[in-house]
Order: C-alpha cells, then structure tokens, then sequence
C-alpha cells in the first residue's frame, strides 16, 4: 500500500498537534492540581491513596485529555486546508 504524500503530511500533523496539545493538558492538569492541593492543604498521598481520589483523578485527566484531543484535532485540520489551499492543484 503506497500513502500519498499528502496522507502522511496530514497524518503527521495531527499526530504532532494531537502530541502537543496532550503534553500541554498534562503541564495544566498538573498545575490545577498542585494549585488545590496548596489551596486546601491536602496530603498528596491521601488524594491517591483514597479510592475516591484515584477515582476522580481518573476522571480529571480524561476529561481534559478528551477536551484536548478535539482541540488538536481541529487545529490540525485548520492546518490541513490552509496548507491545502495554499497549494496548487496538480493538472492531469
């Protein structure tokens, strides 16, 4: 099976936004995170060792993981039709 040229470009793009935005969701999330646990002095290990914790930690991140993907997903088709007008199309 042979992948275009502009298949892999538009596969690569995504991956890279899709890579982007998760690494970016982790940074926030950890932020957030440390951020509430100085606010309401909590001790890290009871927010994990709790079953409860883990629970809602677990849902947090695929919340937010969710929530990013869409996001990279439409800039990198945003990216895909400017780069795709931005070329011209080939003549038979």
């Amino acid at each position: 099976m042979v992948i275009a040229e502009a298949d892999m470009q538009r596969f690569c793009s995504r991956a890279l936004a899709a890579l982007f935005f998760l690494a970016m969701e982790a940074v926030t999330n950890w932020l957030l995170l440390s951020a509430a646990e100085s606010f309401i002095r909590w001790d890290w290990a009871v927010i994990h060792d709790a079953a409860l914790g883990r629970a809602i930690w677990l849902l947090f991140i695929a919340i937010g993981a969710k929530a990013a993907m869409r996001r990279a997903m439409e800039i990198a088709n945003r990216h895909i039709r400017k780069t795709a007008n931005a070329q011209p199309s080939p003549t038979a």
